[in-house]
């Protein structure tokens, strides 16, 4: 049996790529989609879980928004 992947923040071809993602997994239960990524920005690691999205895109939005407030995060960047 194959998996799909849904791994868009590592696929250069997907409108959520993000060079500085480093990992995905990716997961779901019943109607509950789940996502976590390792992030590098700003010198620094984050691990960042979203937990219970509504769907696969969602979960990606969720986490995309997070990752736009590191970028433009002027207490991590200084």
């Amino acid at each position: 049996q194959t998996w799909e992947s849904t791994n868009t923040f590592l696929d250069p071809a997907s409108e959520y790529y993000n060079p500085n993602v480093t990992g995905v997994k990716t997961g779901s239960l019943s109607d509950d989609y789940n996502l976590v990524v390792l992030y590098q920005q700003h010198g620094k690691e984050f691990l960042i879980c979203s937990l219970g999205s509504e769907s696969d895109s969602s979960r990606y939005d969720d986490v995309n928004y997070i990752l736009k407030t590191i970028d433009e995060s002027d207490y991590l960047a200084g």
